[in-house]
């Protein structure tokens, strides 16, 4: 994903002039009733149509709101849009992709509301190693940590925050951070506790600020386990954008890090590497971690045209179009490393 685009879908825009938005509103509102009662006029007979114009009037703001409303800033329209209600340091900030990124120790944290059609704002007061005084930045704790495939990761504000050493990237001028992680170097584990309570959950809600790795898992498609000594033995863990971890077994709770890569562990070749200490190193995931799912896709993708040539409906070929799409998509996110890096701006 790239820089700008994440910066925009990441960022709670809230609705600063909210006469303009009320205008915008019924702008959209008057748009699609003209449309709705256009359309009737074709479909119904001209003295039905005024029966219908409440019903219109009705439906028209409600279909506005289904496809713009957004469960954090309540309305959220396109970008070039909503540019044009939001802080002006916000719209500065995501035109010129001010981007700054900084170490530091996350020292409170608190909740304000601002203005009574907004919701609570989470903030942060974070020691910035590069700075003397420490700082109050905004943060949205369910849109800054980098999960994909429909799973998604919020952090509850709580004082097990207080004392986190944390890595983040921020706007310069709202003070709004858009991804962060904690610098803990992978040797604890306990964290994943209530990760693994929660395993069809959409919305994982977890304690304190996750590390890279524990963001990353769902990226995960290799293991390789690598004895340098009698007594314990490292993981290596490959994504499928070429980063690699590197875990130690003495690691704290490294149980729970193990249950989190059930799914992708060949248990049968793991359990002969921990009991033979003769091996020294050995592939322990299982080949291809994608299999199922493209055996799905492929088989959608060469049973839908055929149903479309047998029954003369094309909507087969459509959906088949849709899910190639999806595919592709899929396949070249899970290239892109999901976490900026100073190169990137």
């Amino acid at each position: 994903m790239k820089t700008r685009r994440r910066i925009r879908l990441f960022t709670p825009q809230y609705i600063a002039r909210p006469w303009r938005a009320i205008g915008i509103f019924s702008l959209f509102s008057l748009i699609i009733f003209l449309v709705l009662i256009s359309s009737a006029y074709f479909i119904f007979e001209k003295n039905l149509i005024s029966d219908k114009i409440i019903t219109l009037v009705i439906i028209s703001p409600l279909l506005v709101l289904g496809l713009f409303f957004d469960t954090k800033v309540f309305l959220r329209f396109p970008y070039f849009i909503q540019r044009h209600l939001i802080h002006p340091h916000l719209k500065m900030d995501l035109k010129n992709v001010a981007l700054r990124s900084s170490d530091g120790k996350i020292l409170n944290f608190r909740t304000q509301k601002s203005a009574f059609w907004r919701p609570a704002q989470t903030q942060l007061l974070i020691q910035c190693h590069d700075l003397a005084e420490p700082i109050w930045f905004n943060i949205d704790l369910t849109h800054v940590f980098s999960t994909q495939y429909f799973r998604q990761i919020e952090v509850e504000a709580n004082p097990k925050l207080i004392g986190q050493q944390v890595h983040f990237y921020y706007l310069a001028a709202s003070k709004c951070i858009i991804q962060m992680y904690s610098q803990s170097q992978n040797n604890d584990f306990s964290i994943l506790k209530r990760y693994l309570e929660q395993p069809y959950a959409h919305q994982v809600i977890i304690e304190q600020i996750p590390t890279r790795l524990i963001q990353d898992l769902p990226n995960i498609i290799r293991i390789e386990a690598v004895r340098d000594h009698q007594k314990s033995f490292d993981l290596k863990l490959r994504t499928s954008y070429g980063h690699i971890y590197q875990v130690q077994s003495s690691a704290k709770a490294f149980d729970q890090l193990e249950l989190a890569l059930a799914s992708l562990l060949d248990f049968v070749s793991y359990r002969r590497f921990k009991q033979n200490l003769d091996i020294k190193h050995s592939i322990v995931s299982k080949p291809h971690p994608y299999r199922y799912r493209n055996l799905i896709i492929y088989s959608l993708l060469l049973i839908l045209p055929i149903l479309s040539v047998v029954t003369g409906n094309w909507l087969f070929v459509i959906l088949a179009i849709g899910i190639y799409w999806f595919y592709i998509k899929t396949s070249i996110q899970q290239q892109v490393p999901p976490f900026i890096s100073e190169e990137h701006y």
